[in-house]
């Protein structure tokens, strides 16, 4: 089994921020698949937060409503390669939510999927 380094916990507090997508990835958790977008956010050491959310994509799922804020165009039927709309190296802004764990003895900090959008301060 490979060996991993103990990585420090991210303190991120809830709050409006700026970033850029890193990567774009398609996971699969209990026969379920997601959508995860990796985000590195423009705050000292430049920490990678990710925002994943069903692999569906309609006009009222997550994912429909984020790909239709940066330009997407949904037509039923038709095939879309999220990578061509969530592109690698785009500017984004976004809210994040410090929230507990279910027992309560754990904070997180999360993207908020519907605060996801293209940073236009930001294009080159």
């Amino acid at each position: 089994m490979p060996s991993k380094e103990v990585e420090p916990s991210l303190d991120i507090p809830t709050g409006d921020y700026t970033g850029t997508i890193e990567k774009n990835v398609i996971s699969t958790h209990q026969g379920y698949e997601y959508h995860e977008t990796f985000i590195k956010m423009d705050i000292k050491d430049n920490p990678i937060l990710k925002l994943g959310v069903p692999f569906s994509i309609t006009e009222k799922t997550s994912l429909g409503q984020m790909l239709k804020k940066f330009g997407a165009e949904l037509k039923v039927g038709e095939p879309m390669n999220t990578d061509d709309i969530l592109k690698i190296g785009s500017p984004v802004k976004f809210s994040v939510l410090k929230a507990k764990g279910k027992k309560g003895d754990i904070e997180f900090s999360n993207i908020q999927a519907d605060t996801l959008m293209p940073n236009e301060e930001k294009v080159e």
